[in-house]
Protein backbone atom coordinates (compact mmCIF):
# COMPACT_ATOMS: atom_id res chain seq x y z
CA UNK A 1 0.00 0.00 0.00
CA UNK A 2 2.78 2.54 1.01
CA UNK A 3 4.71 1.25 -2.95
CA UNK A 4 1.45 1.80 -4.24
CA UNK A 5 0.91 5.19 -2.54
CA UNK A 6 4.45 6.62 -3.75
CA UNK A 7 4.09 5.54 -7.25
CA UNK A 8 0.86 7.31 -7.33
CA UNK A 9 2.40 10.31 -6.07
CA UNK A 10 5.35 10.10 -8.13
CA UNK A 11 3.22 9.67 -11.57
CA UNK A 12 1.38 12.63 -10.33
CA UNK A 13 4.24 14.21 -10.42
CA UNK A 14 4.96 13.76 -13.70
CA UNK A 15 2.13 14.65 -15.18
CA UNK A 16 2.44 18.16 -13.46
CA UNK A 17 6.01 18.61 -14.90
CA UNK A 18 5.08 17.51 -18.13
CA UNK A 19 2.24 20.11 -18.16
CA UNK A 20 4.66 22.62 -17.19
CA UNK A 21 7.09 21.79 -20.41
CA UNK A 22 4.07 21.81 -22.58
CA UNK A 23 3.30 25.48 -21.24
CA UNK A 24 6.87 26.67 -21.61
CA UNK A 25 7.34 24.89 -25.08
CA UNK A 26 4.03 27.48 -25.97
CA UNK A 27 5.58 30.56 -24.39
CA UNK A 28 8.34 32.71 -25.60
CA UNK A 29 10.64 32.87 -22.83
CA UNK A 30 11.16 36.94 -23.10
CA UNK A 31 7.97 38.07 -22.68
CA UNK A 32 5.81 35.28 -21.67
CA UNK A 33 3.62 35.87 -24.69
CA UNK A 34 2.41 32.40 -26.74
CA UNK A 35 5.46 31.79 -29.00
CA UNK A 36 5.18 32.14 -33.11
CA UNK A 37 4.60 28.59 -33.11
CA UNK A 38 1.48 28.30 -31.21
CA UNK A 39 0.04 31.29 -32.42
CA UNK A 40 0.42 29.22 -36.02
CA UNK A 41 -1.11 26.14 -34.31
CA UNK A 42 -4.13 28.62 -33.20
CA UNK A 43 -4.25 30.55 -36.35
CA UNK A 44 -4.59 27.18 -38.38
CA UNK A 45 -7.53 26.18 -36.03
CA UNK A 46 -9.28 29.40 -36.42
CA UNK A 47 -9.22 29.14 -39.86
CA UNK A 48 -11.07 25.69 -39.74
CA UNK A 49 -13.79 27.68 -37.84
CA UNK A 50 -13.58 30.84 -40.16
CA UNK A 51 -14.62 28.21 -43.12
CA UNK A 52 -17.39 26.85 -41.18
CA UNK A 53 -18.68 30.59 -41.07
CA UNK A 54 -16.89 32.28 -37.37
CA UNK A 55 -15.11 35.54 -37.71
CA UNK A 56 -11.89 36.12 -36.88
CA UNK A 57 -9.79 39.06 -37.02
CA UNK A 58 -5.89 39.28 -36.82
CA UNK A 59 -3.84 42.11 -36.07
CA UNK A 60 0.07 42.77 -36.59
CA UNK A 61 1.68 44.99 -34.36
CA UNK A 62 4.83 46.40 -34.91
CA UNK A 63 6.35 48.62 -32.22
CA UNK A 64 7.58 51.82 -33.96
CA UNK A 65 11.03 53.10 -32.95
CA UNK A 66 11.99 50.38 -30.66
CA UNK A 67 15.24 49.90 -32.36
CA UNK A 68 16.93 52.81 -30.72
CA UNK A 69 16.08 51.73 -27.31
CA UNK A 70 18.53 48.18 -27.86
CA UNK A 71 20.91 50.79 -29.67
CA UNK A 72 20.90 53.65 -27.20
CA UNK A 73 20.10 52.02 -23.71
CA UNK A 74 21.03 48.60 -24.20
CA UNK A 75 19.17 44.92 -24.78
CA UNK A 76 18.63 44.55 -20.86
CA UNK A 77 16.30 48.04 -21.16
CA UNK A 78 14.95 47.07 -24.48
CA UNK A 79 14.40 43.50 -22.76
CA UNK A 80 12.09 45.23 -19.87
CA UNK A 81 10.09 47.72 -22.49
CA UNK A 82 9.12 44.55 -24.25
CA UNK A 83 8.14 42.69 -21.67
CA UNK A 84 6.39 45.73 -20.23
CA UNK A 85 4.53 46.10 -23.77
CA UNK A 86 3.59 42.64 -24.00
CA UNK A 87 1.86 43.13 -20.38
CA UNK A 88 -0.17 45.84 -21.88
CA UNK A 89 -1.33 44.16 -24.73
CA UNK A 90 -2.27 41.14 -22.93
CA UNK A 91 -4.53 43.65 -20.65
CA UNK A 92 -5.91 45.10 -23.57
CA UNK A 93 -7.75 42.18 -25.13
CA UNK A 94 -10.34 39.31 -24.06
CA UNK A 95 -9.00 36.06 -22.42
CA UNK A 96 -10.01 34.02 -25.10
CA UNK A 97 -8.27 35.97 -27.70
CA UNK A 98 -4.49 34.80 -28.49
CA UNK A 99 -1.55 37.37 -28.00
CA UNK A 100 1.79 36.11 -28.70
CA UNK A 101 5.08 37.55 -30.21
CA UNK A 102 5.64 36.76 -33.71
CA UNK A 103 9.14 38.39 -34.38
CA UNK A 104 11.90 40.67 -32.43
CA UNK A 105 9.38 43.57 -32.16
CA UNK A 106 6.51 42.29 -33.82
CA UNK A 107 3.10 41.15 -31.97
CA UNK A 108 0.53 39.21 -33.20
CA UNK A 109 -3.41 39.03 -31.58
CA UNK A 110 -5.64 36.74 -32.73
CA UNK A 111 -9.25 37.84 -32.24
CA UNK A 112 -11.84 34.80 -32.87
CA UNK A 113 -15.75 35.47 -32.95
CA UNK A 114 -14.70 39.33 -33.61
CA UNK A 115 -15.69 41.41 -36.74
CA UNK A 116 -13.17 44.23 -38.27
CA UNK A 117 -15.38 47.00 -36.82
CA UNK A 118 -15.34 45.57 -33.21
CA UNK A 119 -11.40 44.56 -34.51
CA UNK A 120 -10.56 48.15 -35.21
CA UNK A 121 -12.16 49.15 -31.30
CA UNK A 122 -9.75 46.86 -30.20
CA UNK A 123 -6.36 47.98 -32.23
CA UNK A 124 -7.18 51.08 -31.24
CA UNK A 125 -7.06 50.33 -27.25
CA UNK A 126 -3.91 48.43 -27.93
CA UNK A 127 -2.11 51.55 -30.19
CA UNK A 128 -3.60 53.78 -26.79
CA UNK A 129 -1.79 51.36 -24.32
CA UNK A 130 1.57 50.86 -26.07
CA UNK A 131 1.44 54.48 -26.35
CA UNK A 132 1.25 54.81 -22.72
CA UNK A 133 4.01 51.60 -21.67
CA UNK A 134 6.05 53.87 -24.05
CA UNK A 135 5.73 57.14 -22.52
CA UNK A 136 6.41 55.41 -18.87
CA UNK A 137 9.23 54.31 -20.41
CA UNK A 138 10.64 57.53 -22.01
CA UNK A 139 8.40 59.99 -22.00
CA UNK A 140 10.28 62.15 -24.41
CA UNK A 141 10.52 59.84 -27.34
CA UNK A 142 7.95 57.05 -26.07
CA UNK A 143 7.62 53.79 -28.79
CA UNK A 144 4.43 53.60 -30.02
CA UNK A 145 3.25 50.76 -32.43
CA UNK A 146 1.60 50.56 -35.59
CA UNK A 147 -1.26 47.88 -35.54
CA UNK A 148 -2.35 46.36 -39.07
CA UNK A 149 -6.12 44.72 -39.19
CA UNK A 150 -6.98 41.77 -41.27
CA UNK A 151 -10.49 40.06 -41.45
CA UNK A 152 -9.50 36.06 -42.25
CA UNK A 153 -11.44 34.67 -45.49
CA UNK A 154 -12.46 31.00 -45.50
CA UNK A 155 -10.03 30.66 -48.74
CA UNK A 156 -6.95 31.97 -46.29
CA UNK A 157 -4.36 30.07 -44.85
CA UNK A 158 -2.26 31.47 -41.98
CA UNK A 159 0.46 33.21 -44.06
CA UNK A 160 -2.38 35.06 -46.43
CA UNK A 161 -3.78 36.82 -43.60
CA UNK A 162 -0.80 37.30 -41.97
CA UNK A 163 0.29 39.09 -44.77
CA UNK A 164 -2.79 41.52 -44.97
CA UNK A 165 -2.57 42.68 -41.33
CA UNK A 166 1.50 42.75 -41.97
CA UNK A 167 0.93 44.96 -45.04
CA UNK A 168 -1.62 47.35 -42.88
CA UNK A 169 1.04 47.80 -40.00
CA UNK A 170 3.48 48.75 -42.71
CA UNK A 171 0.91 51.42 -43.94
CA UNK A 172 -0.27 52.37 -40.45
CA UNK A 173 4.03 52.63 -39.81
CA UNK A 174 4.74 54.55 -43.60
CA UNK A 175 1.70 56.86 -42.11
CA UNK A 176 3.63 58.35 -39.50
CA UNK A 177 2.94 54.87 -36.78
CA UNK A 178 1.34 55.31 -33.74
CA UNK A 179 -2.24 54.46 -35.47
CA UNK A 180 -3.90 51.12 -36.77
CA UNK A 181 -5.44 50.82 -40.19
CA UNK A 182 -7.74 48.73 -41.17
CA UNK A 183 -8.75 45.93 -44.22
CA UNK A 184 -11.63 45.94 -45.38
CA UNK A 185 -11.67 42.29 -47.01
Amino acid sequence: EAVTSLIEAHEASLREANRRLEELSRRDPLTGLFNRRHVMERLDAELLRVRRGKELAVIMLDLDRFKRINDETGHERGDALLRSIARAVEGAVRGTDVVGRYGGDELVVLLPDTELDAAALVAGRIVETVRAAGEAFDGERPVTTSAGIARARPEDGPLEVLRRADERAYAAKAAGGDRSMGHAA
